[in-house]
């Protein structure tokens, strides 16, 4: 006869397993449990968090940050000493510098400047210890993580601003810094890719001058529509974070309630749009602009065609985004090309620099990254897709051996290619 509490434990282990179970795999991917493991985990936690902010016991914002941050683990090598890591402050804004110690070159480095994911409002730069070791043994480049305040406590526009000090704290101490400004590179994953675009098109107007190139890893482009590929990888490992709060707490609003999160899930927010406005947007978001091959055996392009890409008619005088004209305010920067730079003309796209885009298929932010990559190359910027099919969204932070995917692995050394070709 089992015990009481034996029984308990293998009716919590049974859910347990079938809830990881559940969790959406693609059918061929090989390392399925370890990605339901670290999916589960995050979810997990993302769930808690919910639950602990509508008690009123902890923020849910920050309680995920920091169980993240808890939870994130180095894979730097501490015996390693072909890497000095130091702890500065450059403009007010803490940065981590990663330094060749082998370098017996007196000449300056170039320089990478890399600007962390997490939607803007979690921090875990231990994550890409390992990565960031990785580039400077292998390009001997001098690289900065920004670690830049977060929302919703700080929200757009002080995250990028913060990254924008760290830029023109760098190419102002170039000399003292021992690094070489003309080899200067952008780089950031996600939401670090989008502030990548704002810092790129920020320094080609302001300072006119423009990165060697910036490398844009699975990017959160814009963050007012949904496309086919958020349709087809609802399950992806970005959808384990509530990607719409995540949205709203980057605006400044801390405490997100169900009639908020509604107006942006159920679209009405495109009803704040004019018709002009309408217009220029469903040609920066053409889903005919993506290329065929990349579309192939893909169902979800098929259930996007009855979907379209605004709401039609307008807004009830109930509505949150009619009576509280500051959040309706707050919600229209999620159109703005300076929180979605995707969302500009090809006139001010032609800004942006040389560009190496990391694409996943197994995202939902995968199609704003490819038609973005399309639109720029329309501008006339020099784009190389690295697109991975049995990639996801997040991959690159699990690139440590110990830890990591095979297919993390493939894209650390194909970036790495490119640097050393392009440096």
């Amino acid at each position: 006869m089992l015990s009481k509490k034996l029984a308990i434990f293998i009716a919590l282990v049974s859910v347990l397993f079938l809830d990881i179970n559940k969790i959406y795999v693609k059918h061929d991917f090989e390392e399925s449990y370890k990605y339901r493991l670290c999916y589960f985990t995050t979810s997990t936690l993302s769930k808690l968090a919910n639950l602990v902010g509508t008690l009123n016991l902890v923020p849910e914002y920050k309680f995920l940050r920091d169980s993240i941050d808890y939870l994130s683990i180095s894979g730097l090598n501490k015996s390693d000493q072909s890497v000095n890591i130091e702890f500065k402050n450059f403009n007010n804004v803490n940065v981590q510098i990663y330094r060749p110690n082998n370098n017996k070159n007196v000449s300056p480095l170039g320089v990478l400047i890399f600007i962390h994911g997490g939607c803007y409002f979690v921090r875990n730069l231990d994550s890409y210890d390992s990565l960031l070791s990785t580039i400077v043994k292998e390009t001997n480049l001098l690289v900065i993580s920004i670690n830049y305040r977060l929302a919703p406590e700080h929200p757009y526009p002080i995250p990028t601003d913060d990254c924008w000090n760290v830029v023109e704290y760098v190419l102002k101490n170039a000399q003292g810094l021992n690094i070489n400004p003309e080899k200067l590179i952008l780089a950031g994953d996600s939401a670090g890719g989008n502030a990548a675009m704002v810092l790129s098109k920020r320094l080609a107007k302001e300072k006119k001058i423009k990165p060697l190139f910036q490398v844009l890893i699975y990017p959160w482009v814009q963050l007012a529509f949904t496309m086919p590929s958020s349709l087809g990888y609802k399950g992806g490992f970005i959808s384990a974070l509530d990607i719409t709060k995540a949205k709203l707490w980057y605006l400044g609003l801390n405490e997100v309630s169900a009639e908020m999160k509604a107006a942006i899930t159920s679209n009405n927010h495109t009803l704040l749009l004019s018709e002009g406005e309408k217009n220029l947007i469903e040609s920066y978001m053409d889903v005919n602009l993506i290329p065929d091959k990349y579309k192939i055996g893909k169902s979800y392009y098929d259930l996007y065609k009855n979907l379209p890409l605004f709401n039609t008619g307008t807004l009830d005088p109930n509505n949150i985004l009619v009576r509280d004209k500051n959040f309706a305010d707050k919600v229209k920067m999620l159109f703005s090309e300076k929180v979605s730079p995707s969302l500009d003309s090809l006139d001010q796209l032609k800004y942006q620099p040389k560009t190496y885009q990391i694409t996943c298929e197994w995202d939902s932010l995968k199609d704003e990254g490819l038609i973005l990559a399309e639109r720029m190359k329309q501008a006339g910027v020099d784009v190389e897709m690295a697109f991975y099919e049995d990639c996801f969204h997040g991959m690159i932070t699990f690139s440590d051996a110990s830890l990591g995917f095979v297919g993390s692995k493939k894209i650390v050394e194909n970036l790495i290619l490119y640097i050393k070709k392009n440096i």
